[in-house]
């Protein structure tokens, strides 16, 4: 049968190409970012105050970095009882900020 060979020692790959790749790294250095795979937990009231959500953390995050919830909007977490509404700028990890708000300013 013929097998693949990459040309490691010919023009012109001699020493470029490594003879044996390095192994790839452990799971836990990937960092994982996907929004998509958060479970939606947030639940904000809008002006009307009619209830919006739920809503992953980064979504509501990403909202108020770009203004699109003023820091009053009020908040709470799905397992809250329904009483225990707080203003977003009082969430720390929901707040937003950083370079996205830099830029919008």
């Amino acid at each position: 049968t013929d097998s693949f060979a990459p040309m490691t020692d010919t023009a012109p790959f001699a020493g470029v190409l490594p003879t044996v790749l390095p192994p790839p790294p452990p799971a836990a250095a990937l960092a994982v970012s996907d929004s998509s795979l958060e479970t939606p937990t947030w639940i904000y009231k809008d002006v009307r105050g009619r209830e919006q959500g739920p809503f992953t953390a980064a979504q509501i995050q990403q909202w108020a970095t770009f203004s699109y919830l003023p820091p009053s909007t009020l908040v709470r977490h799905v397992a809250a009882e329904q009483s225990a509404w707080v203003r977003l700028d009082v969430v720390p990890h929901l707040r937003g900020g950083g370079a996205a708000a830099q830029t919008v300013a």
